[in-house]
């Protein structure tokens, strides 16, 4: 909490926007963005922030939270303000996850097929370049599924590589984005962390999933180049 990464104890005191205020009291850690808060006397507040007599909001806390609806409409009724509930507040953050994440799924999609079509291009002209190597490979021996095979591991390979360098460049993303979103106003439901909760079967099923994508996107340049004639290949500049 703050106390904690301001090194704050009892009777010490902590500046506000330039005013040194005294420590009278820790709260216990919760786990949500409030640990990060602090608690002032509202008179302070407004002289601090220059608000004379307002507020930002109220914070109600009701008894019966199954009359949460009733006590709202009771509240509009009476001095016609903006009211929402933990619960309307939680399906807002909800939401916006909700499209955060479908948005992120169609950039994965967008990626993945930009990222075959790159291999394919990078393969087709592999082949290109390498006929005289695949020729004499035939003339050697080499059958057209060893060819098709070796082609695609390559494929295979840059699989694995891009999948890997992937999930290292996704995790030091998130490493540096989460303080900057456990901080952010739409996460009072969410705990505090100073790094993401990461899913080791996700990592691992992202690199696979890289890989099955590149293979995919392999067959037809393998398979163009195990269909290349010998004495073509062989005789090719």
């Amino acid at each position: 909490g703050l106390a904690h990464d301001a090194n704050l104890a009892i009777g010490d005191e902590l500046t506000v926007r330039g005013r040194p205020l005294p420590v009278i009291g820790i709260l216990e850690v919760t786990g949500n963005r409030d640990d990060n808060g602090l608690y002032i006397p509202l008179p302070v507040a407004q002289e601090l922030f220059e608000a004379g007599d307002m507020v930002s909001y109220i914070l109600i806390r009701v008894d019966d939270l199954t009359r949460v609806d009733q006590y709202i409409l009771q509240i509009q009724e009476t001095v016609n303000l903006g009211v929402v509930s933990d619960e309307q507040l939680l399906a807002s953050v909800l939401a916006i996850v909700g499209t955060v994440g479908t948005t992120m799924q169609l950039v994965a999609v967008v990626a993945v097929l930009a990222a075959a079509f790159g291999i394919v291009n990078t393969m087709l002209t592999a082949t290109y370049e390498r006929r005289r190597e695949i020729g004499i490979l035939q003339a050697m021996g080499a059958r057209r599924r060893v060819i098709f095979s070796l082609f695609m591991l390559e494929s295979a390979f840059y699989g694995l590589f891009g999948g890997i360098t992937g999930v290292i460049t996704g995790l030091l993303a998130a490493r540096i984005a989460s303080p900057l979103i456990s901080s952010n106003a739409f996460t009072v439901f969410v705990s505090r962390g100073d790094a993401a909760m990461v899913d080791a079967s996700l990592l691992i099923s992202a690199v696979f999933f890289s890989m099955v994508a590149a293979v995919i996107a392999g067959v037809y340049p393998a398979w163009r180049a195990s269909q290349l004639s010998p004495v073509e290949a062989i005789s090719y500049e």
